[in-house]
C-alpha cells in the first residue's frame, strides 16, 4: 500500500511545496483504483484528511499557539493542565480533545487519531466552510 501512496507522490506531487512524501503517507488513503485489463494504465484516487491546525497548548483545532488564550499546557498523553505529555506518567492514554469537552469513550483513543470523533467534527466544520 505504501509503495503505491509514494508511487503516486512521486508521480503528481513531486514539485508540490505543500505535500511531502511524509505528509501524503500520513494524511491520505487509497480511496478507489481501478484498472482495464490488457492496459498498463490504472487509475487511482486518494482521499485525503483535511490539514487541520491544532494547538500544542490546549489540544484544540481550529487555532495555532500563537492565537491560543490559554496560559498552562495541556497533557497531550491524558489531557489535564500543567505538563507535556513527554513529562507524562500515566498508564494509559486518553484523548485531550474529547476529555475536555467531556465526550464519551476518550479513553478509546490517543489525542488527534483519525477516527477520533472531534478531530471527524474538526474535518468536517473545516471542509464545509471551504468555498471550492
Amino acid at each position: 500500500m505504501s509503495e503505491t501512496m509514494v508511487a503516486v507522490y512521486e508521480h503528481n506531487l513531486r514539485g508540490d511545496s505543500n505535500w511531502t512524501k511524509e505528509k501524503v503517507l500520513a494524511n491520505c488513503r487509497l480511496a478507489f483504483r481501478k484498472s482495464r485489463m490488457g492496459s498498463s494504465q490504472s487509475v487511482m484516487v486518494l482521499a485525503c484528511s483535511p490539514e487541520l491546525r491544532k494547538t500544542l497548548k490546549c489540544a484544540q483545532y481550529g487555532h495555532n499557539d500563537k492565537k491560543c488564550r490559554q496560559e498552562a499546557t495541556t497533557c497531550l498523553r491524558r489531557g489535564v493542565l500543567g505538563h507535556k505529555g513527554a513529562e507524562c506518567k500515566a498508564e494509559s492514554p486518553r484523548c485531550a480533545t474529547c476529555h475536555r469537552f467531556g465526550q464519551k469513550g476518550a479513553e478509546t483513543h490517543v489525542t488527534g487519531a483519525r477516527d477520533c470523533p472531534a478531530r471527524l467534527h474538526a474535518e468536517r466544520r473545516m471542509v464545509e466552510s471551504t468555498a471550492y
